[in-house]
């Protein structure tokens, strides 16, 4: 959820292979930090960022090992940065500054029996971002529940193929995307019948800006149902999101990027990431 959010707020609209700062931020009771530590440059690439801290989160679920964490990030043999997941509160730090805390992290879902939704609407949320409204329709529980962490693997996917693309490229045709755990995610532009003939056009900006806060409507709930988000910008719908369970189709996974006609040849170089736990865990690969 943090990563999602993270990504999703703070990463995905920028130049996609400019640099930025080591910094961290706090989402979600966990930070995530970007390091430069051995470095001759105090900043990273926002590309390796992004895959990094998707390759890290899927290297996490995998293994369902969510404690602190520090890996190292490699492009191609070589050290480009690392990326920290840790508490919002760690106990202590050692003398290099990182956090001393193992605790576990927040992305635990939410124990059973916490879901107070009692419609298939859940209270639409309006955030206004220059008129942005996202809808949320919940559609009931398909025959096999979602996987909580698939869902945010996907978000995660969506955000990393959307960052890749000019933000304000006009998207005019629908398309599925999924990273595996046996949900895909659909993008909608216009409706689910009806294409766009005017503005307002779905961008990938908006994709982005509407990722980033289903984490808020989310968290609270032990989510295992498909959803819909609606987009709208002034109150007129211009796109929507599906989550639902995978159907047939080439699931792009964290370890093994593949070529689609939805990947631009940058989210191909993304499988040329190489991960390697620092803390707790012998190196792992993840190419």
């Amino acid at each position: 959820m943090a990563a999602v959010e993270v990504i999703g707020e703070h990463l995905a609209l920028g130049d996609f292979t400019g640099r930025i700062p080591a910094q961290g931020w706090s989402q979600s009771d966990t930070v995530i930090s970007l390091s430069t530590q051995g470095l001759a440059e105090n900043s990273i690439q926002r590309r390796y960022a992004i895959w990094g801290i998707f390759k890290a989160l899927g290297q996490m679920v995998q293994e369902k090992n969510f404690r602190s964490a520090i890996f190292r990030l490699e492009w191609r043999g070589t050290l480009v940065g690392k990326v920290a997941f840790y508490p919002a509160d760690p106990v202590g730090v050692d003398a290099g500054g990182q956090p001393t805390n193992i605790n576990r992290l927040s992305f635990l879902p939410p124990p059973n029996g916490t879901d107070t939704r009692d419609s298939a609407l859940y209270d639409p949320t309006d955030v206004e971002d220059l008129g942005l409204e996202a809808n949320f329709f919940w559609l009931g529980p398909p025959t096999q529940p979602l996987d909580f962490y698939g869902i945010f693997m996907n978000l995660l996917g969506v955000l990393m193929q959307a960052a890749e693309q000019s933000e304000n490229r006009i998207i005019r045709e629908t398309y599925t995307t999924s990273v595996g755990h046996g949900v895909q995610i659909t993008i909608f532009a216009g409706s689910s019948s009806k294409p766009p003939t005017r503005r307002p056009f779905l961008t990938y900006r908006w994709i982005i800006k509407t990722v980033a806060l289903i984490p808020r409507i989310l968290a609270p709930m032990a989510v295992s149902d498909a959803f819909r988000i609606e987009m709208l910008l002034y109150k007129v719908p211009f796109g929507m999101i599906l989550v639902e369970p995978v159907r047939s189709m080439t699931v792009l996974t964290s370890s093994n990027i593949q070529e689609s006609a939805n990947m631009s040849p940058s989210s191909i170089e993304a499988r040329d990431v190489q991960l390697k736990g620092i803390r707790g865990e012998s190196e792992v690969r993840a190419e």
